[in-house]
């Protein structure tokens, strides 16, 4: 670290904004010689971005859901959050794909039977095409 801060060009590549992803690797010989690399990359957005369901409300047999989804902030190149996909799970059930490629952020589901739970889940896309893992599943139960 010493010897990249006291050397301008090192220096001024470490504290330039233009790059959005860094790679170090240090290795160490018998001799006990230490020896490290920097990479910088500026390219395209390759960081997934994150879903989370935030709440879920009951009002007789209709159930609202609601969601959020963030893209990590890089120096450079962040592609933001384009849509979402939504699937449904009725009470144990297998997932079921409800919405693709939605921009809404809510979803109500109307006259639902009584006695089941329904659960849902997201996942978010952002405007590189890069999905992020699906969410924990947020249930609602009418009784």
């Amino acid at each position: 670290y010493g010897l990249w801060r006291n050397s301008p060009g090192h220096w001024a590549l470490m504290m330039s904004s233009r790059f959005n992803y860094i790679g170090v690797g240090v290795a160490r010989h018998a001799n006990g010689s230490t020896y490290a690399t920097i990479l910088f990359l500026e390219g395209p957005d390759r960081t997934r971005p994150m879903a989370r369901m935030r709440t879920r409300a009951r009002t007789g047999t209709t159930l609202r859901f609601s969601w959020s989804g963030t893209d990590p902030r890089l120096q450079s190149h962040t592609a933001g959050i384009r849509d979402y996909n939504v699937e449904l799970r009725l009470d144990n059930g297998a997932y079921v794909r409800i919405r693709t490629a939605t921009t809404r952020t809510s979803l109500s589901l109307l006259h639902r039977a009584h006695g089941h739970s329904y659960t849902v889940r997201v996942q978010a896309r952002d405007r590189r095409g890069n999905l992020s893992a699906w969410s924990r599943g947020l249930r609602a139960w009418v009784p």
